[in-house]
């Protein structure tokens, strides 16, 4: 992008934001708000997050027409639990009250937290791509569960079926892969609690990550605590996961490994991709790969 087009687009974000934040602010209920809320609070600094929200969007028209919308939920948590934007400022090192200067400093220090937090990401990403080959062929069974199902019996069977050395080691395999997981919600749920990376993950990181599915999810409802408590990085995987509908779970799952196909994340969510056997059967898939008994595609080699 050339640098007239850049101060074009910042430009236009301001002006969208600031409309969007002054409309948020006028509809929300008339309510008793702190002084603190209703003096450095104003559609100004509200459209901080409404610059955020836009430079995120990637021109998506359905987060741009809810944009408003996302900033008056933004500014009834604020009004509900005012000692959380205490507790926000004081994260981010914010130390200014006047609006005017508020405005400028949560610009940079917000836009600084989310940036560090998908510089992260990003470095996790590569770090991470040698197990997408597990949720590849997690999501490539329920794309089509019967037939890789029968793969899976036949491949067994000419190896001398369960009780078999290939069907005991299978057994030995994804037993501590899976775990006591009853869906692939607690499976994931585990894994990210588990995974060495992700037990190092930082504050800005889980900020940056609330803040991305919070945008993209547009059907999500978290309770006013859970909103800002996310944009703090405070929330836990379980809480989080928990509290999202099975489209953001699949948003994690294609933020954390790209290289899922698209197509077999949507068929796996609506077919009902909760079932213990999708973890369970699709690991089973990724352990045969591994032993070069089924190629990519889980089809017998």
């Amino acid at each position: 992008m050339k640098p007239y087009q850049r101060v074009a687009t910042l430009h236009y974000y301001r002006n969208v934001s600031l409309r969007a934040s002054m409309w948020a602010i006028q509809t929300s209920p008339n309510t008793k708000v702190s002084s603190t809320i209703k003096r450095e609070v104003n559609a100004k600094v509200l459209s901080v997050f409404g610059e955020g929200i836009l430079r995120q969007a990637n021109n998506k028209t359905a987060i741009i027409k809810g944009l408003g919308k996302k900033l008056k939920e933004l500014y009834q948590a604020f009004q509900k639990a005012p000692l959380l934007w205490e507790k926000f400022k004081e994260v981010l090192g914010i130390k200014s009250t006047n609006p005017a200067k508020l405005y400028f400093e949560l610009s940079k220090k917000f836009q600084n937290l989310l940036d560090e937090g998908a510089r992260w990401w990003d470095g996790l990403k590569k770090k991470i791509k040698k197990d997408s080959k597990i949720m590849h062929f997690m999501f490539l069974y329920a794309s089509n569960a019967p037939t890789l199902t029968s793969i899976v019996e036949s491949v067994l069977e000419k190896h001398g079926g369960k009780t078999g050395e290939l069907g005991k080691w299978l057994s030995k395999t994804i037993g501590p892969v899976v775990g006591r997981a009853k869906s692939i919600s607690q499976w994931i749920d585990t894994f990210l609690e588990k995974h060495p990376l992700l037990k190092l993950i930082t504050m800005p990181a889980k900020a940056y990550l609330y803040w991305v599915i919070w945008i993209n999810v547009t059907e999500i409802s978290w309770k006013i605590s859970d909103l800002i408590k996310g944009f703090l990085g405070m929330i836990s995987w379980t809480d989080l996961l928990e509290s999202l509908p099975e489209s953001g779970i699949g948003f994690i799952v294609s933020l954390l490994f790209p290289g899922i196909p698209g197509g077999w994340l949507a068929k796996s969510l609506s077919i009902g991709w909760n079932a213990i056997l999708v973890p369970a059967v699709g690991i089973q898939l990724y352990a045969l790969y591994t032993k070069g008994l089924v190629n990519e595609q889980g089809q017998p080699i």
